[in-house]
């Protein structure tokens, strides 16, 4: 997805947030769209845009947001309370298949965590103030610079979920 499209999802998605005291979930996540289309307008890299708002992984949470608000408008269901009731909308297959996707993601991330945290730390001492790509009980690429790092590891393995993690 391009920058510019990410921008417009996130500026038309904060529109049609109405900041009130009733649901300030609606505030942050307002203010989390108007952030990321600001950093990128000015040139920040989406990945550190994502990254400097909590470790977001790249555009999941901003597509997922494009598409409940267009199936949202769509239906006429839009309104302020919609973040709350998302159970009051049909899940497409489209929507299941990026569930599971999401639960596969989550679940291979949490074992590269506990393999890594089990790593006797004498194996880790080479790779010491570096980020790592570990992989299977296995750091299979490192660099000092996350953001080299993770567009090595893309172009290697491919658009997936990976482990990289800074060696302290």
């Amino acid at each position: 997805m391009e920058d510019q499209e990410l921008i417009t999802i996130a500026r038309q998605n904060a529109e049609k947030l109405e900041v009130n005291s009733d649901n300030p979930n609606e505030a942050i996540l307002k203010t989390l769209l108007l952030c990321f289309a600001k950093l990128v307008e000015q040139g920040k890299p989406k990945e550190e845009v994502f990254a400097a708002l909590g470790q977001l992984n790249h555009e999941t949470i901003f597509v997922s947001l494009a598409r409940k608000y267009s199936r949202w408008e769509k239906q006429g269901d839009f309104k302020s309370d919609s973040i709350d009731n998302e159970e009051e909308i049909e899940k497409t297959e489209e929507d299941l298949e990026w569930e599971k996707h999401q639960a596969r993601s989550s679940a291979y991330i949490r074992r590269q965590a506990a393999l890594f945290d089990a790593l006797p730390k004498e194996r880790l001492l080479p790779y010491k103030d570096q980020y790592v790509f570990f992989e299977e009980d296995e750091i299979k690429d490192y660099d000092k610079d996350r953001e080299d790092l993770i567009d090595r590891v893309y172009e290697t393995v491919g658009y997936r979920a990976i482990f990289v993690h800074k060696v302290v």
